[in-house]
């Protein structure tokens, strides 16, 4: 209880608070994301590209980042709710660390996105 309380509290700077913001955003996004087929034939047709790529060069070289994080960014980052990061603004200005921010936030995407095929909801996360 004192866990879901410290996690749900509104003071400045929580840092036990920003994990379950992240992953109930990446659940929203998904959710809105669910809607838009159209969206979701792009996102498939750019990992196939993608696919080739990490072949070619492997999984974690940059360009192979660049474009998963290419994809959210014309993709997902139009919805009108948004992912906001915090973090010191000098690592967040950093075109690599923003790639990589990127990217891991289309996997968070896909992974909630498995959440809710499973039967996952909100609450759950919530409460786990």
């Amino acid at each position: 209880f004192k866990a879901l309380a410290s996690a749900l509290e509104r003071k400045p700077g929580s840092l036990q608070r920003e994990p379950l913001r992240y992953a109930l955003a990446m659940l929203t996004l998904e959710r809105q994301l669910d809607k838009r087929g159209d969206m979701l034939d792009l996102i498939g047709q750019r990992l196939d590209q993608v696919e080739q790529q990490v072949q070619h060069f492997g999984l974690v070289h940059e360009n192979v980042i660049a474009s998963f994080a290419s994809i959210y960014q014309d993709t997902l980052s139009t919805f009108r709710q948004r992912i906001q990061v915090h973090g010191d603004m000098r690592h967040l200005q950093v075109s690599s660390n923003a790639a990589r921010i990127r990217a891991l936030l289309l996997a968070g995407i896909r992974s909630a996105r498995l959440w809710r095929q499973l039967g996952g909801s909100r609450w759950q996360m919530v409460f786990s």
